[in-house]
């Protein structure tokens, strides 16, 4: 699977003329993302941004996003921008799905962070459009 180039800023401007959905929203995280156009029109991969951000008033800390996506797609996750999110700022991440088959993306996830030294881990499962 090619690589596609990954720069957090170009990712937030990416975002702004794209359909932005949300993903999770609670305990004073917000995870959103958008579809990016697959590599060609004959591709089977498709890549979808996500920005993790901090509404609270504490640093949010161990922030860690992990995916599955049913056989046969495969993923490729890349790094998170920063595990450590400030107050009203934001991390980044990119996914790519191989999908040979076409198939809808239903996904499975959990995310994970600690705001003020108390964990929380929260899983859930969606189809991503």
């Amino acid at each position: 699977m090619r690589n596609l180039k990954y720069n957090p800023t170009s990712l937030i401007n990416h975002c702004k003329f794209k359909r932005v959905k949300i993903l999770y929203d609670s305990h004073g995280l917000r995870v959103t993302y958008c579809m990016d156009k697959n590599e060609s029109e004959t591709s089977n991969i498709t890549a979808f941004s996500f920005k993790f951000t901090n509404y609270t008033t504490s640093v949010l800390q161990k922030v860690n996003f992990q995916t599955l996506v049913a056989h046969p797609m495969q993923l490729k996750m890349e790094p998170i921008s920063s595990d450590s999110i400030n107050t009203n700022s934001f991390s980044t991440q990119r996914i790519q799905i191989f999908n040979p088959n076409k198939q809808p993306f239903h996904v499975k996830y959990q995310i994970a962070f600690s705001k003020d030294n108390v964990p929380t881990i929260e899983q859930g499962q969606t189809i991503l459009t």
